[in-house]
């Protein structure tokens, strides 16, 4: 009866423990975390009002949907090449006089899926590498 009672035990702790396991990993699962992606590219356009980038990704390959990778900057702070963080907005995403912006960037970025829109890309630091 002792091996029985045994059994039974094992098998609840085995249950209790598997119940209490999969409540701390959803415990952890915090909704409102967001995480980042580091990547570097070029930018091709640039709107300091609207605060709205053109970027295309190191080897990135669009999708049918998806022609441009635009990109919000919400980044109060950015960094320029050497390492330095002047306040104000990024040079490296403004044109210089009436050319064309190519200014090669490397953005932390957030992406917030909007169903079937096109998903946002939200750069929370820029750093200038040219």
């Amino acid at each position: 009866m002792s091996n029985r009672w045994s059994l039974v035990v094992a098998v609840a702790l085995l249950i209790v423990g598997g119940i209490a396991g999969w409540g701390v990993t959803r415990a952890a699962d915090d909704p409102h975390r967001a995480e980042t992606e580091r990547l570097q590219g070029t930018v091709t356009w640039s709107n300091q009002e609207t605060q709205l980038i053109v970027f295309t990704p190191d080897g990135w390959q669009p999708s049918r949907n998806e022609e441009e990778y635009h990109v919000r900057v919400l980044a109060d702070n950015w960094e320029d090449a050497v390492g330095n963080y002047p306040g104000g907005y990024p040079p490296c995403l403004l044109p210089a006089d009436a050319s064309p912006i190519r200014h090669r960037v490397q953005l932390d970025l957030m992406h917030r899926d909007l169903g079937d829109r096109r998903a946002e890309h939200i750069a929370v630091h820029v750093k200038c590498l040219d």
